[in-house]
């Protein structure tokens, strides 16, 4: 992604028009430019747990990610991500709080997919990223008894929680395989039929 001038708006991927500039690149490794809002230096395990997500997430999902992944690290989301946001990836591009990180960074590996469409997106996002659901934590069968992570809904019809579910369920029972096919054949304007017409031509 091109810089933005503190005099410019661009927009972005997501449609929202950034009239802010982004923190400067503090700290670059083999695969992050790290862009803090603060001042000072990274706790100490803060790079570790970048790399070695990024590592786990493209090894379980058998892609992986364009290039560097720059982290804006900002509180303040607002002129970089839409109103109903808390973070956000564009692209390779992640703008957001420590605490959504590891969500964003499914959503900037994904992008080597291409777009999907949000039940898709969001619940690979969940399902990679939610402690009680991502590979390796607990079988998604045992998930059920939990509250949602979220009720926020994706496209109005399903919350966070049951995309992650339904994603991860995919994952556990056929492999990553059909699942990324399924992510490159979506587009995020398709409707629920269209959805439906590629689920069955890759899960019959």
């Amino acid at each position: 992604m091109t810089r933005r001038s503190a005099a410019a708006c661009v927009v972005t991927m997501l449609g929202v028009a950034a009239c802010r500039q982004p923190p400067e690149v503090a700290f670059v490794t083999d695969r992050f430019e790290i862009a803090p809002e603060f001042e000072g230096e990274l706790c100490g395990g803060n790079v570790a747990f970048m790399e070695a997500r990024l590592a786990e997430i493209e090894e379980l999902l058998g892609i992986e990610a364009r290039g560097k992944i720059r982290y804006n690290w900002v509180e303040d989301i607002s002129g970089f991500c839409p109103d109903s946001a808390s973070a956000c990836a564009d692209g390779t591009t992640i703008y957001g709080p420590w605490s959504l990180f590891e969500h964003e960074l499914v959503h900037a590996v994904a992008a080597s997919m291409g777009q999907a469409k949000p039940f898709l997106a969001e619940g690979l996002a969940v399902a990679f990223s939610a402690p009680m659901l991502a590979p390796g934590s607990m079988m998604p069968s045992d998930w059920l008894d939990f509250d949602p992570l979220e009720t926020q809904g994706v496209d109005d019809a399903y919350s966070y929680a049951t995309a992650g579910h339904f994603v991860r369920f995919l994952y556990e029972e056929f492999g990553a395989e059909p699942l990324t096919r399924l992510y490159r054949m979506s587009e995020p304007d398709d409707s629920e039929a269209q959805l439906r017409g590629q689920f069955e031509r890759v899960y019959g």
